[in-house]
């Protein structure tokens, strides 16, 4: 595609979306929002890190926000705090931050309100002052505004577990009140629901409240294609040319759906990726997609591994299979609440390939989870594993033909004690590679390959031969084992065809 002029890179990446305009999709949760809020019921505001939370709160609060969701402005008052900065904060100073908020939004929306407004302030204000502020009296002054309706709308609500100033409190018994006795609603966002609160260790230990039993809860999920094409659309279709690129981009919506899973974050990141390498100049589109998602890959690692450690041992085992290309049965009721867990933090989708079920959200995220539970048991096993034989894979694995040794200390026992048992496929000839050069090893050379293909040899060194079959085929199946006695660590490589580039398996097998 040619390039007239730099293309506009409107698409925001880290930060929450600030303009109604620029907020896409959450359709169906837009309606649900808005009937509830019309109702004044609290709802529980649930996602992933980076799946739009704030964004979602910040259209909501946003001036035009209250009139897009078809509610009367002069009646609705949103009012948005960041619990973050309440990770140390006393019960008083909390509300006196939910005070100062509710006063602050009456003014800036309906400023014949200002009285009244200066009024509260002004009184409870004095009760600080005094040392007098208490839950009660903030109850109190709220009746000056018994013709509207707040809702106070919490972000990082997960903070409040951070908070050593609420032992022993009565601040969730005195939040559970309010909806009860004044027109107040909540909409709570926390990243895995208001429930899993009172799960926590440390929160648990300090508080108990009904306050949990009052919502109703919403998760945020990935966009679907229609909501995708949409983002893109309306981010590009400012210039001629940039339509011109919204076309091009809209087209590959399955390679996105692969890359993305059409999370809003990773959908945003990706395409500002790409806009930044078109903009370089004299570069093909398929080209900048590669570097861009090079670019798009590095900037994901800090979310992956958040993702990663935040997962428990059966999510993690799940994405391994899952990477591993292993059927996963929905239908298994171990698997279930796996699979609906994974689901609701948009780390799994409907796989776009009929042969699976499920796929994660991203395959960067695949291959990601691939290298780092790779590298962290390199890691565990440290250099002191040198001691390798390589052996041909024939079709009973127990008889190998020959080996060879590459060899400065044994392995000992409790060395291969510590490598847990992984499979790990479709692996890139460089990580393949990297892997080799754990064990003072190395794959064989293209012209090695050739070579054993032909004449049923390969020379591995001056002073060992590895010999394989008679067969003309380049892909075949290696075996790594570290062996002690009779107890060996059996670490096998299959090289794969895959179209022009063949890719590589690892497995870690625990044998004796």
């Amino acid at each position: 595609m040619e390039k007239i002029i730099p293309y506009n890179n409107p698409f925001c990446v880290g930060t929450a979306i600030q303009n109604p305009s620029d907020f896409i999709g959450r359709r169906q949760e837009l309606s649900d929002i808005s009937s509830m809020m019309l109702n004044r019921q609290n709802i529980s505001l649930r996602g992933e890190r980076r799946t739009g939370k704030t964004s979602l709160l910040k259209y909501i609060v946003h001036p035009e926000g209250i009139s897009l969701l078809g509610l009367q402005p002069d009646k609705h008052i949103p009012v948005f705090l960041n619990f973050q900065q309440y990770t140390e904060s006393k019960p008083f100073m909390i509300w006196w931050g939910i005070a100062e908020g509710i006063a602050m939004e009456i003014n800036k929306r309906l400023p014949e309100y200002k009285e009244k407004t200066d009024k509260y302030i002004q009184n409870i204000r004095e009760y600080f002052e005094h040392g007098e502020f208490t839950f009660a009296k903030f109850h109190k002054e709220l009746l000056i505004f018994e013709n509207l309706i707040i809702h106070l709308l919490f972000d990082e609500f997960d903070q409040i577990v951070k908070n050593s100033e609420l032992e022993n409190s009565t601040f969730l018994d005195e939040l559970r009140s309010l909806p009860s006795e004044r027109k107040i609603s909540y909409i709570i966002a926390t990243r895995t629901g208001l429930a899993s609160l009172q799960d926590d260790k440390y929160f648990n230990t300090k508080i108990s409240s009904p306050f949990f039993n009052i919502f109703t809860t919403i998760i945020l999920k990935p966009l679907d294609s229609d909501e995708a094409k949409l983002l893109i659309h309306n981010y590009l279709d400012s210039e001629i040319t940039d339509i011109a690129l919204a076309k091009e981009i809209c087209s590959d919506i399955k390679y996105l759906y692969d890359i993305t899973g059409h999370h809003p974050f990773f959908l945003q990141s990706f395409c500002f990726h790409l806009i930044v390498q078109l903009n370089i100049g004299d570069i093909s589109y398929e080209d900048a997609k590669t570097k861009a998602l090079q670019s798009f890959s590095g900037d994901m690692v800090e979310n992956f591994k958040f993702y990663w450690d935040y997962s428990n041992v059966h999510e993690k085992e799940l994405i391994k299979k899952i990477v591993s290309k292993q059927q996963i049965d929905s239908n298994d009721i171990s698997a279930k609440p796996v699979i609906e867990n994974l689901k609701n933090r948009c780390l799994l989708v409907p796989s776009s390939n009929k042969q699976y079920e499920w796929q994660l959200v991203s395959s960067v995220f695949g291959e990601w989870s691939k290298r780092y539970t790779l590298q962290n048991t390199l890691n565990e096993i440290g250099e002191d594993i040198s001691y390798i034989e390589i052996v041909k894979y024939t079709i009973n694995p127990e008889k190998p033909s020959i080996s060879y040794m590459i060899s400065k200390n044994p392995i000992t026992i409790e060395i291969l004690n510590r490598i847990p048992n992984m499979n790990l496929s479709g692996l890139s000839y460089f990580d393949a590679q990297k892997f080799a050069s754990w064990f003072n090893a190395r794959l064989p050379t293209e012209e090695e390959w050739r070579l054993a293909a032909k004449t049923g040899k390969i020379s591995i060194s001056q002073h060992k031969e590895w010999l394989l079959s008679d067969s003309k085929s380049y892909f075949k199946d290696l075996i790594f084992r570290g062996n002690i006695g009779n107890r060996r660590k059996i670490i096998s490589m299959e090289q794969r065809p895959e179209e022009n580039s063949p890719t590589y398996a690892l497995r870690l097998i625990k044998d004796s």
